[in-house]
């Protein structure tokens, strides 16, 4: 699954169409060029939502009224025409192939992305949030009763929980709420724990590659006693829960650990460190995608130089050339990548000047500039 053509319109300082794409496309110029919001427009068309900003309004090209991304994509040997549109009303639509499309999750499923920049940080720094979105994104895509379940609790929770912001509280208004939500827990529990098992062992496997720190550990929690029915450790902690104001065990307090040895990693390992295993993740999961016959990512890489060394970024850039995964890269500099990427011929170099993009031709790398003298 690969996009083919782009048409951006109106996204902040992008008005612009792009024919050509290839396996590898790179945007490279100055910071404010507008390379990254290339990356954003693929992100808007694929999840209904910037990931530089939760407005709307922000992200349209100023004085102007609304916004809107159209892709063509190669599938099986099939052409689909995916478009979105935003107002600064928030109010959006989708479509495909001239059809309306009612949900975001079904364009998530049609165009699955894969963002890797600075705010992913948060994976290893950041809130347990953050985390069980990474993991959820995954599960999402290869457990069918996942996103029914998710639903279901995130309802079930939010209703418990204003009920135990009450002073008074009737058990039976609670069991309301606490039947779906322990059934729904266990269903996120199980779709959970098959995923990450299946996870690890790409994970593995790339980590390895990308020669990410071998002592290294992830292990994930599940939010509550794995060895006791949800429903059990609701009624078990039903005072607790009253005294706090809110349902205090269950999916949504499931987390990823990352440990070097007994250290907290994200306390341990350097910045370069930290965005190699990054890396390895967001890559495992476009893999594990790929090799169940689930969907093929669209791997969306800012910045991709920035903390890596020269030989990090040559192991990401080799392992991207022969994944036959489509990624999108922004960079400064294209030198430092025109030297990770060698000779392929699947690489498509965009130049990035004050909103205009135009392609250009392959850059030498040092290495060739060397010979050519």
């Amino acid at each position: 699954m690969h996009l083919t053509r782009l048409r951006i319109h109106r996204l902040r300082n992008l008005d612009t169409e792009l024919g050509g794409l290839g396996a590898i496309n790179v945007f490279y110029g100055a910071n404010g060029s507008g390379k990254t919001s290339v990356l954003e427009a693929i992100h808007l068309l694929g999840l209904g939502r910037s990931f530089r900003s939760p407005s709307a309004r922000s992200v349209i090209t100023y004085e102007h009224e609304g916004l809107s991304v159209f892709a063509e994509q190669q599938c099986d040997g099939q052409t689909n025409k995916l478009g979105v549109s935003r107002d600064k009303q928030g109010g959006w639509q989708m479509r495909r192939n001239g059809e309306p499309v009612k949900a975001l999750a079904e364009m998530a499923r049609e165009l699955p992305v894969l963002l890797v920049n600075s705010d992913t940080f948060a994976l290893l720094e950041g809130a347990p949030r953050v985390r069980r979105q990474f993991l959820d994104w995954g599960v999402f895509h290869v457990e069918q009763a996942f996103y029914p379940a998710w639903k279901t609790a995130i309802r079930c929770l939010k209703h418990r929980n204003k009920l135990l912001r009450h002073d008074k509280i009737a058990r039976d208004e609670l069991a309301a709420w606490d039947a779906p939500l322990a059934a729904a827990a266990e269903t996120i529990r199980a779709c959970r724990e098959r995923y990450w098992q299946s996870l690890q062992a790409t994970l593995d496997d790339v980590r390895e590659a990308l020669g990410v720190l071998p002592g290294l550990s992830v292990r994930h929690t599940t939010g509550w006693e794995a060895d006791r029915p949800f429903a059990e450790v609701l009624a078990a902690n039903l005072e607790r829960d009253r005294a706090q104001r809110q349902t205090t065990q269950g999916p949504h307090r499931a987390d990823l650990v990352f440990r070097v040895g007994a250290l907290s990693a994200a306390e341990t390992l350097s910045r370069g460190q930290k965005k190699a295993a990054i890396l390895a993740l967001r890559l495992a999961q476009a893999q594990d995608l790929v090799a169940r016959g689930v969907c093929t990512p669209l791997l969306l890489l800012d910045d991709l130089p920035a903390e890596l060394d020269e030989q990090a970024l040559g192991r990401v850039l080799a392992w991207v050339s022969e994944s036959g995964l489509q990624a999108f890269i922004t960079a400064v500099s294209p030198q430092v990548l025109a030297e990770g990427l060698g000779n392929n011929n699947n690489t498509r170099w965009f130049h990035v000047e004050h909103g205009g993009i135009r392609a250009v031709e392959a850059p030498h790398s040092t290495e060739n500039a060397r010979h050519d003298r």
